[in-house]
């Protein structure tokens, strides 16, 4: 007999835990490109900042 509590998932297929696809389950979020842009633009204010410091001679 059968195990048919043993199931593999194929990519694409229906989560019966979540109700959510298998090509979706690993899209809730872009946190790495948030996270890339949130310091990009941290990194270009210092750098403005300290630009600006330097022409005004602080």
């Amino acid at each position: 007999m059968k195990n048919s509590a043993i199931v593999t998932d194929a990519p694409g297929t229906t989560h019966a835990q979540n109700g959510e696809s298998g090509r979706r389950q690993g899209r809730n979020g872009d946190a790495g490109g948030t996270v890339a842009t949130v310091t990009f633009i941290a990194l270009l204010a210092v750098a403005i900042g300290l630009l600006g410091y330097m022409v005004v001679g602080g």
